[in-house]
């Protein structure tokens, strides 16, 4: 189970729609308050009304196309924690 969740607005095939993302997230180690030092682990995308997970297909393009800008989303809120 993937404990932190995120939603953020993507446009795939000429919509655009709400997506939730679970992650889990590893703060970096040592002395650096860097966040972008931490590792995020991106688990699964589903609609945010319903929470139902999207189909597999889709989920594979969503994370083909926008990968880094999701990680970069998790990693700026991780930031502002």
């Amino acid at each position: 189970m993937y404990d932190n969740d995120i939603t953020i607005n993507v446009e795939y095939r000429g919509f655009e729609f709400p997506v939730t993302i679970h992650y889990d997230y590893d703060s970096p180690t040592g002395f650096t308050d860097d966040p972008y030092g931490g590792q995020t682990d991106i688990g699964y995308i589903t609609r945010p009304t319903t929470l139902k997970p999207l189909s597999q297909r889709l989920t594979r393009a969503l994370l083909k196309e926008y990968k880094q800008s999701f990680t970069e989303s998790i990693l700026d809120k991780e930031e502002n924690l």
